[in-house]
């Protein structure tokens, strides 16, 4: 049985995410790992930080999918098409690898063909997840009650899929249909959706908020720095949303100037770019980093 991590990249927005990711994951873990690559302007700079570590490849792909509104989301629902593993645990550029996690996930994933962590403490039923459920209601409205009364939210960040995985093999078809007008439509399709298909839910340990949860918590495997909080500062230059734990990576990454990131900028990470620009400002020379112990 072939278990293996799959990272996806497409234009330039997510490349330092990515090496910054790769190169946490390599501190804990040897799985071998490919990198699906979307579009000319992502193969050259995906190459290079495939040659840093050693067991990371790259398939170069193109998925077909049309341009426009979450186009990148949907994609990641045809990974099973690509992945040459038997067992994949996907994991998004913007994270950052604590503890192994791999095991774990791929039995259940292998006992119950999909596995995915929930979100924080949030429910289906409340807020922002029944919200975004209501929204496939015109596409689905036989599943409504249902997916509200399903219990935990759930996030892509990560999650694990065997072969022949059924929610694998139906997820693009079904988010595609509302991928105009859902928000990140992968993930709140399978929201609607995951209660019809065999899975398990896993704690959020596996895909910590960094904003909505407390990634300092001893049993943190993987620190998912959403919606581009992976180097929010306040105007004074103090991180926001426990984005010490991301800089901390970033800057080893930088020391060794792995694959050449130091002439890279920050490429088309404008938060990035942002966080740059503060630093050469302000009179220290880098935001406040937590004496909390990771």
């Amino acid at each position: 049985m072939k278990r293996g991590i799959l990272y996806y990249n497409t234009n330039t927005k997510c490349l330092v995410r990515l090496l910054v990711s790769i190169y946490s994951l390599r501190k804990v873990s040897n799985e071998p790992v490919v990198i699906l690559s979307e579009g000319e302007e992502s193969h050259e700079y995906v190459h290079k930080i495939a040659k840093c570590f050693d067991g990371v490849e790259v398939i170069e792909t193109d998925y077909g999918v049309e341009n426009g509104k979450n186009k990148a989301y949907i994609e990641a629902c045809l990974c099973h098409n690509y992945t040459p593993f038997d067992t994949t645990v996907w994991v998004d550029a913007d994270t950052i690898v604590l503890k192994p996690f791999m095991d774990d996930l791929c039995e259940v994933a292998e006992a119950h063909e999909f596995a995915v962590a929930k979100f924080s403490d949030w429910k289906s039923h409340g807020g922002q997840i029944a919200k975004r459920i209501k929204a496939w209601e015109p596409y689905y409205p036989e599943l409504m009650e249902g997916a509200l009364a399903f219990g935990p939210a759930i996030n892509c960040g990560v999650f694990a899929f065997s072969q022949g995985s059924e929610i694998m093999e139906n997820w693009f078809e079904l988010a595609d249909v509302g991928r105009k007008t859902a928000f990140v439509a992968d993930e709140s399709c399978l929201q609607v959706w995951l209660h019809k298909f065999p899975h398990k839910i896993m704690g959020q340990e596996f895909n910590r908020s960094c904003k909505y949860d407390d990634p300092y918590k001893e049993d943190t495997r993987i620190v998912h720095f959403h919606g581009s909080k992976h180097c929010r500062t306040d105007d004074e230059g103090n991180y926001l949303f426990n984005a010490e734990i991301w800089s901390k990576f970033y800057e080893e990454v930088k020391e060794q100037n792995l694959a050449g990131i130091n002439e890279w900028g920050a490429m088309g990470d404008r938060f990035l770019s942002k966080l740059l620009n503060k630093k050469s400002t302000l009179k220290t020379t880098q935001p406040q980093f937590s004496p909390r112990s990771l």
